[in-house]
């Protein structure tokens, strides 16, 4: 199924830089205007069609015509013409190998794998997994804030909510603590990818070469766990069953990179959003600090109003039609769930931070059968980590806020770094 470059005749055709400017530091202007003027729409540069209201957007979520494997694609193309569009030698295997084994995520599953893997992780991931995550998270941050207490300044990013989220992960998988370090790397190799470009050449040699090795290391852990069963969620992803039917190895080291990526796309970067955004806001975080029972309704809001999620994609299968646009089998489909969290067709005030929004069905956790199976585990981690991070430290401060810098990439928002001044009451070093 080849990708088409250009749409049928007639088509809305808008052309921008999302990695560009004013639309990299504050994209939601941008997104009102296309919610107006061109909710669906062809993008040049993306090659693909971008949905831009919630209405849209959840339909492209759930139409069972598009699909979430968009790795298909590429591997066709490497077997049609020899090479893909970053000029990959003819048959290179570690290329195909790494497309493979990404089509093995339940991210990019269509049912009924998709049905298959959910209901067999599911299993994995019983209620204790939540409760061993408040428990872990809760003191991995104590031990991060105190390092970052005795600095005073610190970077959001890189000293909290990063090695908190692989941290709490890690932990889970079962992962001794001296090994956590490559799961850093290992881990930001592939969201810088998979949530960029898939034609930077540069990015995917990193991206190839950490799921490479990331694969070899779990490999090496669920044949230790086989002979010694351990109180973790590789062991329990080795152990579930559903329907006579259980894991692959291969599924089961797919599961496991796929929760270190969501786990540093989502929650570090929820995290380092959400603070940036209660900083912006005195009034809401001074409301969050003086009631912690807030914690969840702020992140739910925090993700709806700067979601670290920004699109997905998807594949069309078979020809169909979105709010006038035909779309042709091979294309590309973008659901903007950025845009749609801030519709205003079904958000009241959606341009306003309120962690007390009443009514908040977003969509950065996606949308149906393809729900974010992870969203539990960010529902618990992200509410404990914010909240210690800004009760911890009465008086925070962003340093240099001009020399802010996001992150190049058009799948996720996330900060290069959050650097803040921590202070006391009496204007001392954080405490």
């Amino acid at each position: 199924m080849a990708r088409r470059r250009s749409p049928a005749l007639g088509s809305p055709v808008v052309e921008y830089d999302l990695l560009r400017g004013e639309n990299l530091r504050n994209p939601y202007q941008l997104y009102a205007r296309l919610r107006d003027e061109a909710p669906v729409h062809w993008h040049p540069g993306l090659s693909g069609w971008v949905v831009t209201r919630y209405e849209d957007v959840v339909a492209a979520i759930a139409d069972k015509r598009l699909s979430a494997d968009r790795f298909e694609p590429y591997l066709e193309r490497l077997d049609e013409r020899g090479r893909d569009d970053s000029d990959e030698p003819d048959g290179d295997p570690q290329l195909r190998t790494f497309y493979r084994n990404l089509q093995l995520w339940i991210s990019f599953a269509d049912p009924p794998d998709h049905t298959r893997l959910r209901a067999l992780i599911g299993k994995a991931l019983p209620p204790r997994v939540l409760r061993d995550v408040m428990t872990e998270a809760s003191g991995i941050a104590d031990g991060l804030l105190d390092v970052c207490a005795a600095k005073g300044e610190f970077d959001v990013i890189a000293d909290y909510s990063y090695p908190l989220a692989v941290t709490v992960i890690t932990r889970l998988l079962g992962i001794p603590a001296d090994d956590e370090g490559m799961f850093e790397q290992w881990s930001d190799d592939l969201t810088r990818y998979i949530g960029g470009s898939l034609v930077q050449p540069d990015r995917r040699e990193r991206a190839m070469r950490a799921l490479s090795d990331l694969g070899d290391y779990l490999r090496d852990a669920i044949a230790q766990r086989r002979r010694e069963p351990g109180p973790d969620v590789v062991t329990s992803l080795i152990t579930a069953q559903e329907g006579g039917t259980q894991l692959t190895d291969d599924e089961i080291v797919a599961t496991c990179a796929m929760m270190l990526f969501a786990g540093h796309g989502t929650t570090t970067n929820l995290i380092g959003n959400g603070l940036f955004a209660l900083l912006g806001h005195p009034d809401q975080l001074d409301r969050l600090r003086s009631d912690g029972s807030l914690a969840g309704k702020a992140v739910e809001e925090l993700l709806r109003y700067d979601s670290p999620v920004q699109m997905t994609i998807r594949i069309v299968r078979e020809e169909m039609e979105l709010s006038g646009c035909r779309f042709r089998p091979g294309e590309r489909v973008f659901p903007v769930v950025a845009s749609a969290n801030r519709d205003e067709r079904r958000f009241a005030d959606p341009d306003v931070l309120d962690i007390e929004r009443p009514e908040n069905r977003h969509v950065s956790f996606g949308y149906g059968v393809h729900f974010c199976i992870g969203a539990p585990i960010a529902r618990v981690e992200a509410p404990i980590g914010l909240t210690k991070l800004v009760e911890r430290f009465p008086r925070l401060a962003v340093v240099d806020e001009d020399e802010l810098e996001w992150q190049p990439t058009v799948g996720f928002r996330a900060l290069e770094r959050l650097p803040v001044q921590a202070a006391d009451e009496r204007g001392g070093a954080g405490v």
